[in-house]
């Protein structure tokens, strides 16, 4: 529910992630080659009684951003403003996520206050003037618009990227994804509970060249993390920069790039604890959810990353088809976004183009049946809580590799 969660007056307007080249990322053996979220539409997801007056997420520009084979246009890379951010000659070849079910893998009951992000009540959280402004999307990058939880819908700058940005000086500590079965390259089971992931700075700390080959993550769990109660009015997170932190030549081949990336990152002392997204299979290397998840990437701070700029203007999710991975029903009624605007989210120049997944393909990797249906997040607010000026320029992941990660 995140019912009652103000989010009024947030605005995201000014995030950029231009110059954030995931260029040459290489998913080799777990392409997402022919991911369609078709048949995973965001259709029938009423957002009815939500007023998002001002916030327009109409016209996200892709320009130049190609995405050849992969639909997922107004999905993750539409809300992941990755402008200039290149994620060409990413070869996620022989992995596939084809036939990844996150059915009934609904936001709800998964809860983050009481375990989901559904029945999450951050209920009487107060985010007001919690401004995430100058916020890394150390997430942005292959994060979270990484394939992450299958799709790149949540890949959207949604929970990872900018989302759980911010949130820094809570740790995640018994933040266990359980019965999060990734079989065939298995995140599965492995804990982070308790493991802080304070303060991981990474600003110009080269990453390049960090291998993970033939590491498992099997079994990953960040079960019963609630965020219900948790107060960060006032609580910038501005200025959590990316700054120089490149992650050049880190392979995750035959890894999923989900959650990887940088999601957690900037998650840094955020605690999660106790927040469950138990029970999704993602069978087959999903990408979903994975890699490096709570991993290194993640609880590195990337300072310096903002996203600033990185606007989601004119980012219409209009038109964005989720069907059968039915959001439906989420009505996120009552959800007052009065003057958070998503405005200026571009993603252009920001290639995928060449993006081979061959032969992994997330092809069949539907979301169906992963209804959020009946996730209400009715009656949040967010009020003055900006993500402004988040930006990742400059915060290159090209060639990122994590060859035979499972």
């Amino acid at each position: 529910s995140m019912s009652d969660t103000s989010m009024s007056d947030a605005s995201m307007s000014d995030m950029s992630m231009s110059d954030a080249s995931m260029s040459d990322t290489s998913m080799s053996d777990a392409s997402m080659s022919d991911v369609s979220m078709s048949d995973a539409s965001m259709s029938d997801v009423s957002m009815s009684d939500t007023s998002m007056s001002d916030a327009s997420m109409s016209d996200a520009s892709m320009s130049d951003a190609s995405m050849s084979d992969m639909s997922m246009s107004d999905a993750s890379i539409s809300d992941a403003s990755m402008s200039d951010a290149s994620m060409s000659d990413v070869s996620m070849s022989d992995a596939s996520m084809s036939d990844v079910s996150m059915s009934d893998a609904s936001m709800s009951d998964m809860s983050m206050s009481d375990a989901s992000i559904s029945d999450a009540s951050m209920s009487d959280t107060s985010m007001s003037d919690a401004s995430m402004s100058d916020t890394s999307m150390s997430d942005a990058s292959m994060s979270d618009a990484s394939m992450s939880d299958a799709s790149m819908s949540d890949a959207s700058m949604g929970d990872a990227s900018m989302s759980d940005v911010s949130m820094s000086d809570m740790s995640m500590s018994d933040a266990s994804m359980s019965d999060m079965s990734m079989s065939d390259a298995s995140m599965s089971d492995v804990s982070m509970s308790d493991a802080s992931m304070s303060d991981a700075s990474m600003s110009d700390a080269s990453m390049s060249d960090v291998s993970m080959s033939d590491t498992s993550m099997s079994d990953v769990s960040m079960s019963d993390a609630s965020m219900s109660d948790m107060s960060m009015s006032d609580a910038s997170i501005s200025d959590a920069s990316m700054s120089d932190a490149s992650m050049s030549d880190i392979s995750m081949s035959d890894a999923s790039m989900s959650d990887a990336s940088m999601s957690d990152v900037s998650m840094s002392d955020t605690s999660m604890s106790d927040a469950s997204m138990s029970d999704v299979s993602m069978s087959d290397a999903s990408m979903s959810d994975a890699s490096m998840s709570d991993a290194s990437i993640s609880d590195a701070s990337m300072s310096d990353a903002s996203m600033s700029d990185a606007s989601m203007s004119d980012a219409s999710m209009s038109d964005t088809s989720m069907s059968d991975a039915s959001m439906s029903d989420a009505s996120m009624s009552d959800m007052s976004m009065s003057d958070a605007s998503i405005s200026d989210a571009s993603m252009s120049d920001a290639s995928m183009s060449d993006t081979s997944m061959s032969d992994m393909s997330m092809s069949d990797a539907s979301m169906s049946d992963a209804s959020m249906s009946d996730a209400s997040m009715s009656d949040t607010s967010m009020s003055d809580a900006s993500m402004s000026d988040a930006s990742m320029s400059d915060a290159s992941m090209s060639d990122t590799s994590m060859s035979d990660t499972s």
